[in-house]
């Protein structure tokens, strides 16, 4: 959502126009009713047991972005803080097999590095270190393709950054860990979402809107499906650039095709999906599907991307700023062909005990649910 990254927005009203990133805690979208959210859960169960074909994995905080690692043991989670960086966030592990949950970034144990000046791969030359307890991930993307493999987080805490991290597993692909080695910090007045890294060692990111959009500039965008935002590339000889013809309504999730020449960009509030040539900015395809958050690549080579349905901005923010165990908001997972464009449904959900997906991993027929609120992922057998 607002990632292959959910919105997670937490706002609150001033007398004057609502500028996000000076939210404060504990005054969270005060002047929305909670009416729709407290209907919505009135006959569903909030204890961690299987229901409707899903099997909740708890323990989490807003597990909003899912990545698996090799040998499909292990996946690293983006426990999502928000949007406006005021509430901190972690990363952490997820073992499919035993169910063992580590916390692997912020840790005592975590290895920090110094920004490098000699390896592109690591970021920006001027980072200007760690971040802070403040730390606040969102999209997140595990590049496998890289020696050393290396983790690319977007961040929201204490500054709006690119936090990259050297992944490590273990020789039985049991155990993984992160180490922090750069960051790139983002383009002034840009916003981001998610990021997808590239073979040459660089990024691109999904810039959602201008820093200091409003929250009635967003409503507005929601109604009108203008251009919010665009995608935006970084590599460590060039720095930033936008990307051409990436502009869309909200600019979420990114994937990228595996020779590095296709962009498949999620416009949230604009209802689309588009695949880009990210040199020439030339659309290949576009489709049009309800609020299509995060993607992943599945098994038989489909893009999977979570689509949130018959909902508004409005529901999202009540969910964002609700202690729930999960978010009510009806999904569904869908398979896109990335030479055509062409879709099938793969799961669709609503309601107890997982709900409001952001983002779909597959492993073999076993799927894997992330979403921006509550405190579990969801687990689905395909097929059965």
């Amino acid at each position: 959502m607002i990632n292959r990254t959910g919105m997670g927005f937490m706002l609150n009203r001033s007398s004057h126009a609502m500028r996000l990133p000076s939210l404060s805690l504990g005054l969270v979208i005060v002047s929305l009713s909670c009416t729709w959210l407290s209907h919505a859960l009135a006959d569903d169960t909030s204890d961690c047991e299987s229901a409707n074909g899903v099997t909740p994995i708890c323990g989490f905080k807003h597990p909003e972005d899912l990545e698996v690692m090799a040998g499909e043991r292990l996946m690293i989670v983006s426990e999502y803080g928000s949007i406006s960086g005021k509430i901190p966030g972690s990363l952490s592990s997820y073992h499919t097999e035993d169910g063992t949950i580590m916390r692997l970034f912020p840790d005592a144990s975590a290895t920090i590095h110094a920004p490098s000046s000699e390896n592109s791969m690591w970021g920006d030359k001027n980072c200007p270190g760690p971040p802070t307890a403040a730390f606040s991930p969102h999209g997140i993307h595990h590049n496998i393709d890289l020696a050393p493999e290396r983790l690319l987080v977007v961040n929201h805490g204490g500054r709006e950054s690119i936090e990259i991290f050297e992944v490590t597993l273990d020789a039985g692909g049991n155990n993984v860990s992160l180490a922090w080695r750069g960051c790139v910090v983002a383009a002034p007045g840009t916003w981001l979402n998610d990021v997808v890294g590239s073979l040459n060692g660089g990024f691109v990111a999904t810039n959602m809107m201008p820093r200091d959009f409003t929250l009635e500039q967003m409503m507005a965008t929601e109604a009108s499906k203008d251009d919010s935002g665009y995608a935006l590339e970084w590599h460590h000889d060039s720095g930033w650039r936008k990307l051409p013809g990436t502009d869309g309504a909200l600019t979420n999730g990114i994937e990228i095709s595996p020779d590095g020449k296709v962009l498949f960009i999620n416009y949230y509030l604009g209802s689309k999906i588009v695949a880009v040539e990210r040199e020439t900015g030339k659309h290949l395809w576009a489709i049009e599907l309800e609020g299509p958050d995060n993607t992943s690549w599945a098994p038989d080579g489909k893009l999977l991307v979570a689509t949130h349905q018959h909902t508004t901005l409005k529901d999202v923010l009540e969910c964002a700023g609700a202690d729930i165990p999960y978010c009510p908001i009806a999904y569904e997972i869908m398979a896109i062909d990335p030479n055509t464009g062409s879709y099938t449904l793969r799961y669709q959900g609503i309601g107890a005990p997982m709900a409001a997906a952001t983002v779909g991993v597959q492993i073999g027929q076993t799927l894997y649910l992330g979403s921006f609120a509550g405190e579990r992922i969801g687990r689905v057998e395909l097929g059965q």
